[in-house]
Order: structure tokens, then sequence, then C-alpha cells
């Protein structure tokens, strides 16, 4: 059916467009049985209708062009993302796909009045997600990142997915029984990169540096912690423990003598500027709610301070903890408590 883009009203709402676009096919059918003499409705079985706002949609191309058009890098939105469930994990970043299957909209799953799937994936900017009946890989180059993890993990044979679980929070099937039941004893905490590791990995180079150099040099060390946290793919609770680190370091340098509540105030504002739907997320509103907790902590300076640093944050982040129906155990420790007490550089990058 010859219908082009601008041939659409634009006028027309989208609980219209259903109607439009039935009405429109019924048209040409009727047409094709009066120039045809012949009946062709009672016979059709099934009719599919697709429009110019159809292919413009799933292909990105201006007015809904389908033919005699290539897209340019300008017009490819590679930020737009697909959602794969996927059983065998043969999928690695930087592959390229032929897939064919069905695109549907993210399901709606959460829990009630705390966490929505589907506003998680939106801020993943993931929209849809792909129900596919058959995949193949086409190109099995990796991005750089990846082709980086991979040459340091060559050589680890054995112990190769929990060394990636440790050092680079990927998981993989193969240890879906081990997360599981750190997950059920309350510490799956420790074997994942946090912002409690990033700083207590900035302490740890701080030291070697000291020890080789006699002298600090932060340039060196936040050099190698932000190379870290491209490997990571900038998880947020890294991301703001690198950012706290960085702030706090400028705010004592140049004397601004600002609180460390003002520094992860103006980092969660950061955040939320950057992509609004962070606020959806369990881990931001977990990592503020403890830092703010510990900094508000830290200006209590009395022995009572240490006291409340082991327990005070568990309790105020007890709620929402519950509320995620995760298993609470009174036996495995809590790093940020752990963290108050190791980490004196910046108590705002815990």
């Amino acid at each position: 059916i010859p219908v082009y883009g601008h041939d659409v009203p634009k006028d027309l709402k989208p609980e219209d467009y259903k109607k439009y676009k039935n009405d429109l096919a019924k048209k040409y059918i009727e047409d094709c049985e009066k120039v045809l003499g012949i009946s062709i409705m009672p016979h059709i079985e099934e009719i599919s209708v697709a429009t110019p706002v159809t292919f413009a949609r799933y292909l990105g191309t201006p007015e809904g062009t389908i033919y005699g058009y290539k897209l340019s890098h300008q017009e490819i939105n590679y930020f737009q993302k697909y959602l794969i469930y996927q059983d065998d994990n043969l999928l690695r970043q930087g592959n390229t796909i032929l897939i064919k299957g069905t695109l549907k909209e993210i399901s709606k799953n959460g829990i009630p009045y705390l966490f929505s799937f589907d506003d998680y994936m939106s801020y993943k900017n993931v929209y849809y997600e792909i129900d596919y009946e058959y995949i193949k890989i086409t190109n099995n180059s990796l991005t750089l990142s990846s082709l980086i993890k991979n040459i340091l993990l060559k050589n680890i044979i054995y112990s190769k997915e929990y060394i990636n679980l440790l050092l680079f929070n990927s998981k993989s099937s193969l240890i879906d029984p081990l997360y599981d039941n750190l997950i059920k004893i309350s510490s799956v905490q420790l074997f994942v990169i946090s912002g409690f590791h990033i700083s207590f990995l900035k302490r740890i180079i701080d030291n070697i540096i000291k020890k080789i150099t006699k002298k600090e040099n932060n340039i060196i060390s936040i050099s190698f912690i932000f190379f870290y946290l491209y490997l990571l793919d900038f998880t947020l609770s890294s991301l703001r423990a690198f950012l706290s680190i960085v702030f706090n370091l400028i705010n004592r340098k140049y004397k601004l003598n600002y609180s460390s509540i003002d520094i992860n105030s103006f980092i969660g504002i950061l955040f939320l500027l950057f992509n609004p739907k962070t606020l959806f997320l369990i881990n931001f509103e977990l990592s503020f709610i403890v830092v703010i907790t510990l900094s508000l902590i830290s200006n209590i300076k009395n022995k009572k301070s240490k006291l409340l640093g082991l327990f005070l944050p568990f309790f105020v982040s007890l709620p929402l903890i519950i509320n995620i129906n995760t298993p609470i155990t009174t036996i495995a420790p809590n790093p940020n408590n752990v963290a108050f007490n190791l980490y004196s550089l910046s108590i705002g990058a815990i």
C-alpha cells in the first residue's frame, strides 16, 4: 500500500491510531474488490497492518522508509538497548549478533511501592526485551574493557568465574548457587565491588606509593582507580565512592571547608541530574542512606561515635532491607561499619 509518512495525519491521537490503520487496510481491500470485481474479505484469515509510523519506530528511518535508505551513524541509536534472557552466557560485550524473535515491552515486575523492574530497565536505557527464537554471533569482537578482563583472566582456569565476580562484579550461571547462599547470609556485599572496596583500594595504593616514592601522589592512585572503574562499567556505588574521594581531596587542597554531608549531597544531586531515574535504584537509596548516616556520626566527637558507627547504619537501612525481602542476619559483617573504623581519609568516600 503506497502510504508515506506525510500521509499520516499530524493531529492523529495515539488512542485513534489503531482505528486509523485498520480503516486504511479496510479501504484498500474494498477498493481492490471493486476494481477486480471479486470478494476478498471473507477469505482473509488474518490481517497484519503496518504503517510508516511502525517502520519509523522499529527501524529509526525518516518517515518510515523501508527500502533504498541506509542509516548513517548519526541516525542509529547506539544507546538503545534490548533485554535478552540467555541460559548459556555465550554473549559478550562487543559481540555483533543476528537474532530472530519477538520484540515486546519490559514486563512490569518488581516489589510494590519499592522496586519497579521496568523503571530500573529504563534507567539502563532498556525499553524492550526480545523473546528470541534464534540467535547467532556474527562478529565475536569484544569491547576494550572485556578484552582487558579476558587478558587478565586468561591463565586462570578453575577459579576464573569466582575471580571474575570478586574483581569485576561479573556473575555467571556457574556460580549462581554460591551467590544465592551469600545473599541468604547477608554477606554478598563482601564479595561484590562496592564503595567500601574502592575506598579501601585507595588506601592500599596510597600506602604502596608512599613506600616507593616517600610521598603522596594522588594523581597515580586516582588514575588507577578510574581505570578500574572503567573495567567495572562505572557501577553506581563504586562511582559514588570515587567522586567522593576526588571531591574530598579538592575540598582539603583548596580549603573549601565543605562537610562530608555537603559533598555527598552534591554527588547525589549530580547522579539525579545526569539520570533522574537513578532514584528508583535500591543501591542508590541504600548507599546514600548509609553514607549520610555515617557522615552525621562523624560529627560526633566522642567515644560513642565508634559504637554508633558499628550499629546505626544497619538499623537505619533495616526498613528498606526488610521491604526488599532480603534475609537478614546479624552474623555477617557490615562493610560500612568496617569502613567507618578503617578509612579516615574521607568519611564521605565510604
